[in-house]
């Protein structure tokens, strides 16, 4: 009988190893903590153009943080 239910386990997997993982949720994991250091200001920290020296890349569009003097998308430089 002991032949037989490692037959089993060994085909199918193991069974004290899917125990484990069976309260392994995502859902049970703590969420991220939001990273410090991101700006408050728009939607999601994005930023808002003209304010605080942001700026709008003339290349693509991207609207940028005033400490920023290339476009973080295309690497543009910051027209003045």
């Amino acid at each position: 009988l002991a032949g037989l239910e490692d037959s089993q386990t060994s085909a199918t997997g193991s069974s004290s190893v899917a125990a484990k993982h069976e309260g392994n949720t995502p859902t049970a994991q703590a969420k991220p903590s939001m990273p410090r250091g991101i700006p408050i200001s728009g939607v999601n920290g994005c930023p808002k153009e003209g304010e605080h020296g942001n700026w709008r890349c003339v290349k693509c569009a991207n609207i940028n943080f005033g400490y920023r003097d290339v476009c973080n998308r295309c690497k543009h430089a910051r027209t003045k």
